[in-house]
């Protein structure tokens, strides 16, 4: 999938569908620099999509950048305030902070 995504965005490159579909083949094969700056530069096109910020942030949290994690998935709760993906990232986020009662209120909310 991602080498078709990559082949897809030179031909179309402000594509958001298929940075989105680029970003997560990044993200699950551990390439999370690239998908960064990809799913950035995606923001830029879509400014608050959750489908981006989502992975954004996950990809943050594997880089451990924990807390420019947390923002981006808050900034998705602001947009779509019940996507359980951005609630168990924020929960994340907070509990590697060693915010727990913080993070169980994420996890609640999510359930």
């Amino acid at each position: 999938m991602g080498a078709l995504a990559r082949r897809g965005l030179e031909f179309h490159p402000g594509d958001v569908a298929l940075i989105k579909a680029l970003g997560a083949c990044l993200n699950q094969q551990g390439r999370y620099d690239e998908a960064v700056r990809l799913l950035e530069h995606a923001l830029q096109r879509e400014p608050g999509d959750d489908e981006i910020l989502v992975p954004l942030g996950r990809a943050l949290l594997s880089l451990d950048q924990v807390e420019r994690a947390r923002r981006v998935f808050e900034e998705a709760l602001r947009v779509h305030a019940e996507s359980t993906d951005a609630l168990a990232g924020v929960a994340e986020a907070l509990a590697r902070e060693d915010r727990l009662s913080e993070a169980q209120g994420y996890v609640l909310r999510a359930l």
